[in-house]
Order: C-alpha cells, then structure tokens, then sequence
C-alpha cells in the first residue's frame, strides 16, 4: 500500500487541485476539528473521493493534540504531513516531527502563527 500524505485541516478545493495528479487513489488521510467536518459536510464530500484513504476528526487546534494523534494513530506511517490551514501549522509540524518526517518544526510553526511576533 502506499505510504499516505496526511493533509491537516480540511479544504475540499484539495480534492480537485492537482494533488490527484501524483498522488495515487487511497492516499490522502484528511485531519480535521470534528466541528467543521459537521459544519462544512466534509463527509459527504469525501465520500465520492477515491483519492480519500480516510477522513479523522480530531481536535487538532488544542495543546498536546498532535502527540495525542500519535500514539493512537502510530500505524499510519505518513510519507508526509501537510497543513492546508494556517491554524494546522504547529499540529502538522508537530505530527511531522513525530513521524520523523521534514516540516517546519513545532517551534518554527508557533512563531509563524503568532501575528504579534511576526
């Protein structure tokens, strides 16, 4: 099986952008707060998707989430981790780093999000 691209933060323009064009069917796990899956019908959308493996609900904006994430997702082995929101970006770099993937680095991604820093 190939190795999934997690994508944190759902956007259902993903599905049409040129993703599908490398990225086999079954090979991108969405990562989204159960809230906006809710309020944006991310399942529905997803579900005539064959480039969607899986869709998780996860309170990812939260302290210790993406670690959380980690130990109870340790199986997926993700070829990478990619936040398509900007609030996904301490979460995704995190969840990189713990899969031992390249990505910004939790403590990049925290500066980058703070407005007041930048």
């Amino acid at each position: 099986m190939t190795r999934p691209v997690v994508l944190v933060g759902f956007v259902a323009a993903a599905l049409g952008s040129s993703i599908k064009d490398f990225q086999p069917d079954g090979s991108v796990i969405f990562v989204e707060e159960p809230d906006v899956v809710r309020k944006r019908g991310a399942r529905q959308t997803v579900a005539g998707s064959a480039l969607v493996r899986e869709l998780i609900e996860w309170e990812f904006h939260l302290p210790g989430k993406a670690d959380e994430f980690y130990h109870v997702h340790r199986d997926l082995d993700p070829a990478a981790v990619v936040p398509l929101t900007e609030y996904a970006t301490p979460f995704a770099a995190r969840l990189a780093e713990r899969y031992g993937l390249p990505g910004a680095g939790f403590g990049a991604a925290q500066i980058l999000r703070d407005k007041a820093v930048l």
